[in-house]
């Protein structure tokens, strides 16, 4: 898949994360932490498949790594006691 698809992966990857994990909800840091890492799902994706993933493999791979790097950004802002 190509970057411009990925990053447009990456924005929807980000909304659905920040909202599969509502604490701490602030859409626009979620839609970058998801860019952030649909770019690196992607990488690793492209890497696996060849770079023939179809669109759901990619949107999963995304999303997975979105949610995670969400949880971990709440994880962190919790124990510091602030809300994004």
């Amino acid at each position: 898949m190509d970057l411009m698809r990925w990053m447009l992966l990456g924005l929807l990857a980000g909304w659905v994360a920040g909202v599969i994990t509502r604490p701490g909800r602030n859409v626009w840091v979620d839609l970058a932490l998801g860019l952030i890492a649909a770019m690196a799902a992607g990488y690793v994706v492209d890497r696996v498949v060849g770079g023939n993933a179809s669109f759901w493999l990619s949107l999963v791979a995304a999303t997975i790594a979105a949610i995670m790097v969400v949880v971990v950004k709440n994880t962190i802002l919790a124990d510091r006691g602030e809300s994004s």
